[in-house]
């Protein structure tokens, strides 16, 4: 299917974007991007304005999360940018017969679900502890009366099975 989009409208998107960059609100963040963008020949990292890291393993360092960037970015960078088509794709089956891999098979469905589930109550604890300090007996007890169980059972038993 083709979608045709009269280039008026097209044009006028682009008038309406220039005029809000424009605006108090964001003119100054505009000027850094185009500073940023002049300084680093090509779009720069949302993370790299106003003297951020200039790479997301430094984000990661910046943020004291470097384990969790070479555990996780480093290993599923690859699979994630679809660079290792080949690499690791190709295997015997049982019969002694060649076999393809599909990309991102869901084998790994449960590990990803649990790293998810660690990450959210992790941001939630964040928020809280940022945010609203003062409910921070009721994230536990949420936490600990409508998750706990399910999470704990998620990371000791196999309860999600992928058959290929």
């Amino acid at each position: 299917m083709i979608i045709s989009i009269p280039s008026s409208l097209i044009q006028s998107s682009i008038t309406n974007f220039e005029n809000l960059l424009k605006k108090p609100d964001y003119k100054d963040a505009n000027a850094e991007y185009q500073r940023v963008k002049k300084a680093s020949k090509g779009n720069p990292y949302w993370y790299s304005l106003y003297g951020g890291p200039t790479s997301i393993e430094k984000l990661a360092d910046y943020l004291k999360l470097t384990a969790m960037y070479h555990i996780l970015y480093r290993q599923w960078s690859s699979s994630t940018h679809g660079t290792d088509i080949i690499q690791g794709k190709i295997s015997r089956s049982s019969t002694g017969q060649t076999e393809i891999l599909q990309l991102r098979l869901p084998t790994e469905a449960q590990v990803l679900t649990v790293l998810a589930v660690s990450i959210a109550l992790e941001l939630f604890q964040l928020f809280i502890r940022h945010y609203s300090r003062e409910r921070s007996s009721d994230y536990k007890n949420w936490y600990t009366n409508e998750i706990r169980a399910t999470y704990l059972r998620l990371t000791q038993d196999k309860i999600i099975q992928i058959k290929i």
